[in-house]
């Protein structure tokens, strides 16, 4: 922000140089070059200013807010999760956490677990209250003490299984670079569509506010540049008039 304010301070000194030297005997012609150098200066910096002003006002970005959120969401896919990225990096990380996972041990915490106990006897309560519970009560065979038979069987479920499951749910098979691709596009376009107004203006004002020194000081040395250029064509028109 220094350098800023310095070259925004050297143009209006040069336009104050320009405009004494012009009104004076002593130098007018070179009273010329400063003060273009100076007003075209200003106008670079003020325009660059402004621009960023403009670009953050909030009527200008409800009027163009899908399309910055369209801009943040193509920023954010192609920086961080673009194919080769997820083919590299993420895919193969997500694999190695999934190779660490036992589907054994897990199935066989579920199927021992208290929830699942509840869950059985709930379906034994279901069955004792259908046709066949009736049938087996009127024998004197209540549905509950079927539950010691039936447990032993489900818990070996888990052993017998586990090989099965695990040969078909591979990490190759369930996680490919596609489907983590379509996943990560889905979560980031929902996220950035839940963005309100005041979201977007607080990315747009991140990214363009530590830049605006540097937009201001470079829009001042090219207006300076510009208006020495100017001033030279015009001193070699009139020159050339001569001729």
């Amino acid at each position: 922000m220094k350098w800023a304010l310095v070259a925004v301070g050297s143009c209006i000194v040069f336009v104050l140089v320009g405009v004494i030297l012009l009104y004076s005997s002593y130098s007018p012609h070179t009273g010329r070059f400063f003060l273009a150098a100076g007003l075209y200066g200003l106008a670079g910096a003020f325009s660059n200013y402004v621009a960023v002003r403009f670009l953050l006002h909030n009527v200008f970005i409800a009027r163009n807010e899908q399309q910055f959120k369209r801009a943040i969401r193509s920023i954010v896919m192609n920086l961080f999760f673009d194919r080769e990225t997820i083919e590299a990096e993420l895919v193969d990380h997500v694999r190695k956490v999934l190779g660490t996972f036992s589907l054994k041990k897990n199935l066989q915490s579920v199927f021992e677990s208290d929830d699942f106990d509840g869950a059985i006897d709930k379906k034994l309560y279901q069955f004792a209250a259908g046709p066949d519970g009736m049938m087996l009560a009127m024998l004197g065979i209540p549905a509950t003490s079927l539950k010691p038979l039936v447990t032993p069987i489900i818990l070996g479920l888990a052993t017998d299984l586990s090989p099965i499951l695990e040969d078909v749910f591979t990490p190759e098979n369930v996680i490919t670079a596609d489907r983590l691709a379509d996943a990560l596009h889905n979560v980031v376009t929902d996220r950035i569509q839940a963005l309100t107004l005041a979201d977007v203006r607080a990315v747009l004002k991140g990214v363009l506010f530590p830049h605006v020194a540097a937009m201001v000081l470079w829009g001042s040395l090219f207006g300076c540049l510009i208006g020495v250029a100017t001033e030279i064509v015009q001193v070699s028109k009139f020159m050339q008039s001569f001729d």
